[in-house]
């Protein structure tokens, strides 16, 4: 029945700390040197459990510390359960001291407030609907939703001591200085105490963080980043091997595909643990943690539907403890659980549905579109997992395949309700196509689209029209860059991009600025994009400078849309 608790006479520095033995010890009685740490001279005493909510110090003696003289009575390592007072958030706990012995012992402050009840940690999910569809899709984790712990009050984050790593409890986790508060998970602790008095005031381990999933389906894997995201420079944590309540010595685990771990799901439960290893004791600090869900390779080799339903977590301190009282096996300290908060639904999003496809550079509706150029497709249910490619060569994505006239379109970027894809090249002297978005083999209901040789459309960013300038400013060059600008010689092959300006349309635009001609100096696709045009003027003296000119382009009597631009 040892506790944790000591009692310490006259604020012994820590080189003259001298443990009692064993109660009840004998003193000599030195007026001016009863507690000074020689032998015989003990200063440090440790107290029982007596009951659940008290601790005594049996038989201590108290030497008379001469007239006009007072004891400094120093009693740390206390440690109190609030799950009871967990609804009263600003209660004032109080500590009642009392002495009682042959000779009575008066003691300035018997009553003693040691602090207010107050809600440690904040937890909050950004939550997330999961296509039941993903597990043919996901090859990697990628983040569903993000997970945050925050700290209710400056220094509820706490190290296990003042060491720099959680394992070592040698004289580097010293915090043996009566009085001074440590901004750690331990309390006094001496690591030269040895007997009873081994590792009292040490604690278990520093703060861990504990993310516990219920109600997980069957089939459904769950994967957490190791490393936080969102941190402050002062807060680092190590995510953690434990036991079922987040328990157990510091088992530090290596990060893995992505940046996610694995957590293992048990009879629809999983836990994830990260600990505390350094925390500024004076800002308040968050830390997010990203979470990522999918499929066993059984659930996707065998097709069996996973049932939709509804996933929660709970994010709390831990080690996690149902213990009301005091204990000399559970770990120290200790939690009550936190409140459910909504994880991820699965969900069934239906096929995909296409409403309409357009021209990337305006998104003009009803226009024609021409092979070769950039077009958008807009819907619902469009992919699974969001992806964009760089400028090319663009590939084909997985999860999502478009095919105009059963011809697969390449792809340059999916959202769930938007898709930008090229029009095939191989669709050249085709008016009427058909339109078909294929999403984890479901097919969207199949949509008209109309095409033309030549569907110019200059890009647009910002209401402004997409060009470079070279100088100088008068007599340099305009470079407008577009799409649909028709058939071109050296034609690349669908998807593919060219290296060089070696692709040039079979006919010379016309480009009017301010209404005055300007020279054509080159027409042709983009090096190095795919679906880019670009067409390169030389600039006159005798052009209107001036903001807001009028440029007009226009391909065998096709316009592009028209735009103004600012010259010089």
């Amino acid at each position: 029945d040892l506790s944790d608790a000591l009692l310490l006479i006259d604020e012994p520095a820590p080189q003259i700390q001298r443990v009692c033995p064993k109660l009840p010890c004998s003193i000599l009685a030195d007026p001016n040197g009863s507690y000074n740490g020689a032998f015989g001279h003990y200063n440090t005493f440790q107290a029982t459990q007596f009951g659940q909510n008290a601790i005594i110090w049996s038989d201590v003696p108290v030497d008379p510390p001469g007239p006009g003289r007072i004891r400094t009575l120093r009693i740390t390592n206390v440690r109190a359960n609030v799950i009871n007072l967990s609804s009263g958030f600003g209660f004032s706990p109080v500590v009642y001291v009392d002495a009682s012995g042959p000779i009575s012992i008066p003691i300035r402050n018997p009553q003693i407030t040691i602090g207010f009840v107050q809600n440690g940690l904040k937890f909050s999910t950004t939550a997330a609907a999961v296509p039941i569809r993903t597990p043919i899709n996901v090859i990697r984790p990628m983040t569903d939703f993000t997970m945050t712990f925050a700290e209710g009050f400056a220094n509820a984050f706490k190290s296990r001591t003042v060491a720099t790593h959680p394992e070592d409890t040698s004289t580097n986790a010293n915090q043996n200085i009566p009085g001074k508060v440590f901004a750690s998970a331990s309390g006094f602790y001496n690591a030269t105490f040895q007997g009873t008095y081994a590792e009292a005031g040490l604690a278990t381990q520093g703060t861990r963080l504990i993310a516990h999933f219920e109600n997980v389906p069957t089939g459904v894997l769950l994967y957490v980043t190791e490393k936080p995201t969102g941190v402050s420079n002062s807060l680092r944590l190590q995510m953690v091997s434990t036991g079922p309540l987040g328990d157990g010595p510091y088992h530090p685990v290596s990060s893995g595909t992505n940046g996610f771990v694995p957590i293992t799901v048990y009879q629809n439960s999983a836990i994830a643990v990260w600990e505390v290893l350094e925390a500024s004791p004076t800002s308040l600090e968050s830390v997010d943690f990203g979470v990522a869900v999918m499929f066993s390779q059984n659930i996707i080799n065998s097709g069996d539907t996973v049932v939709i339903s509804t996933t929660t977590v709970r994010g709390s301190f831990a080690p996690l403890s149902r213990v009301a009282f005091a204990s000399l096996t559970d770990s120290v300290p200790r939690f009550a659980e936190g409140a459910p908060r909504l994880a991820f639904t699965l969900t069934d999003v239906g096929p995909p549905r296409v409403n309409t496809m357009v021209n990337a550079a305006t998104f003009a509706s009803d226009a024609p579109m021409s092979p070769g150029s950039v077009a958008a497709i807009f819907g619902t249910n469009l992919t699974l997992n969001p992806e964009a490619s760089s400028s090319g060569p663009v590939p084909t994505r997985g999860g999502t395949v478009v095919t105009i006239n059963n011809i697969v379109a390449p792809i340059y970027a999916t959202t769930v309700r938007q898709v930008n894809v090229q029009i095939p090249w191989e669709l050249a002297g085709v008016t009427d196509a058909g339109l078909i978005v294929t999403v984890d083999g479901q097919k969207s209901p199949p949509i008209a689209i109309k095409l033309a040789p030549t569907a110019p459309y200059i890009f647009v960013a910002g209401g402004l029209p997409l060009i470079t300038r070279q100088l100088p400013a008068r007599t340099g060059s305009l470079t407008i860059y577009g799409t649909g600008f028709g058939p071109v010689n050296n034609q690349p092959a669908t998807g593919s991009t060219i290296v060089a300006r070696t692709s040039t349309t079979l006919t010379t635009p016309i480009v009017l600025i301010g209404g005055v001609p300007v020279e054509v100096t080159f027409s042709g696709l983009a090096a190095g994009l795919v679906g880019v045009w670009q067409v390169i003027v030389k600039l006159r003296e005798d052009l209107p400078y001036a903001p807001l000119v009028p440029l007009k382009l226009s391909f065998d009597g096709v316009d592009a849309n028209p735009l103004t631009i600012s010259l010089p």
